[in-house]
């Protein structure tokens, strides 16, 4: 792939976290990546990742990870605020360990972790040489060293195999302490590249989305009552004086600018990704929760996203038409795609721990197949947004999934009976209408609906 050079930017800081040797091995392609910056972040042991990421969370602008294990253990412990990757599991994995066993072992007995039957299979064929005796465990999800250790260890110990080959960086350490004869399945340079060469289109998207031009529409809630309380004309001006300077020191802090359009409204221009940040991905309205504890008056802010200063404008005023009708004291914002996000609201989203979550939904959540962390990031964003209705598209983020994969999450859902299809979203007359999912997990369930997990 021949990416351009654009030697005038910033390059892109990527965090490569792993064991130390693919840490090196993927610092190693640097050269081939001009427009980003690779920075080795490694561990011992995989249980060590959490804290490795902790580490380059704040410094870098993505991370990738040179294997799905300790990526799904991040991911299971905390939500990243940057986007992160990792490098997929893949046959072409398989290839250079299984030539090295056929030089060295029996390659007919052999005991693989991590890997499907099928993937197992089919380099197998490649190879033209028979599976019957060759074990494999499938591990969906997080991967256990003790589970993979006693697999492969006590095969070896009936001597049903001559070698473990395992993708676990722990799980193979511990192997070649209880000695027996083990290879670690690792990436190959190329599968490496390909995620870097991902890392780099997603980096473009998102330099594009931050600079983004963003416009605010501010309108003071019933200001001729906050007048008529005002004992003098000096009051008056004092609290606009007031008003200004509070709306001033926020548009500073995203590095807008803020305009007096008369009245009682104010109009401020910045960028997406500095209004992303202040906002906390869009969970609070720091500005209206700001005026209204420290002046106590309220504002109706209204966002607008757009491709151009017009559109975001325009999409400004909807925006700040739908904050009055909720009563003002809110913020709404209106998405290029024409989305409305809101109210968002004086106070930060409520935080849901995972203790005030009823046992049963847990539980119903992870016979569907979702996970307690995904389940509690799933409230935080419904009642964010103050609906149970939802498309693909809109939880994919939230999930920290691929939209492929949030379909496939969401059908079983549906299977289970936890989510229902409600309807459709055709956001232009071109195009796929995507399908809108009512999550009755979120309520408790529809026991009408409800067939089991699958």
């Amino acid at each position: 792939m021949n990416l351009p050079e654009q030697l005038d930017r910033a390059p892109l800081k990527v965090a490569i976290i792993g064991p130390d040797d693919l840490v090196r091995k993927t610092l190693a392609l640097q050269p081939q990546f001009p427009t980003l910056r690779l920075m080795g972040s490694s561990y011992a042991e995989d249980v060590e990742a959490p804290r490795v990421f902790v580490g380059v969370e704040e410094a870098a602008d993505m991370a990738l990870f040179t294997g799905p294990a300790s990526y799904h253990r991040v991911m299971a412990e905390r939500r990243p605020a940057l986007p992160a990757l990792y490098v997929p599991y893949s046959t072409a994995w398989l290839y250079p360990t299984l030539f090295e066993v056929r030089e060295k072992y029996d390659l007919r007995r052999v005991s693989i972790d991590t890997f499907s039957r099928e993937a197992i299979e089919e380099a197998y064929r490649e190879l033209r040489t028979s599976t019957r005796n060759v074990f494999s465990k499938d591990s969906p999800g997080l991967p256990r060293r003790e589970e993979l250790v006693k697999f492969h260890l006590d095969l070896y110990r009936r001597g049903e195999t001559t070698v473990a080959l395992s993708c676990l960086r722990s799980a193979y350490v511990e192997l070649s302490r209880l000695g027996v004869p083990c290879l670690s399945v690792v990436p190959t340079s190329s599968a490496i590249r390909e995620v870097l060469e991902r890392a780099y289109l997603i980096g473009e998207n998102l330099r594009f989305k931050e600079t983004q031009t963003v416009a605010g529409l501010v309108n003071l809630d019933d200001f001729k009552a906050a007048v008529d309380r005002a004992q003098s004309a000096y009051d008056v001006q004092r609290l606009r004086l007031q008003v200004h300077q509070a709306l001033l020191r926020y548009v500073e802090e995203i590095d807008g600018h803020l305009i007096f359009s008369g009245g009682d409204e104010y109009q401020f221009f910045t960028t997406r990704g500095l209004f992303e940040k202040s906002t906390r991905s869009y969970t609070a309205a720091p500005l209206v929760r700001e005026i209204r504890d420290s002046l106590a008056i309220t504002i109706s802010l209204g966002v607008g996203f757009g491709m151009t200063a017009n559109q975001a404008g325009i999409n400004a005023r909807v925006a700040l038409q739908k904050a009055k009708e909720a009563g003002g004291n809110a913020c709404y914002v209106l998405l290029e795609n024409k989305r409305l996000i809101g109210p968002l609201g004086p106070e930060p989203s409520p935080s849901y721990e995972l203790r005030m979550v009823e046992p049963q939904l847990l539980a119903r959540a992870e016979a569907a197949g979702l996970s307690m962390v995904a389940f509690s990031r799933l409230l935080n964003f419904a009642s964010a947004m103050g609906r149970d209705t939802f498309t693909a598209n809109e939880l994919a983020p939230v999930a920290g999934v691929t939209l492929r994969s949030t379909h496939r999450l969401l059908n079983r859902l549906v299977a289970s009976g936890q989510a229902r299809v409600v309807g459709e979203e055709r956001l232009t007359t071109r195009g796929r209408p995507r399908q809108l999912y009512k999550l009755l997990m979120l309520e408790g369930g529809d026991s009408d609906n409800r067939r089991g997990s699958t």
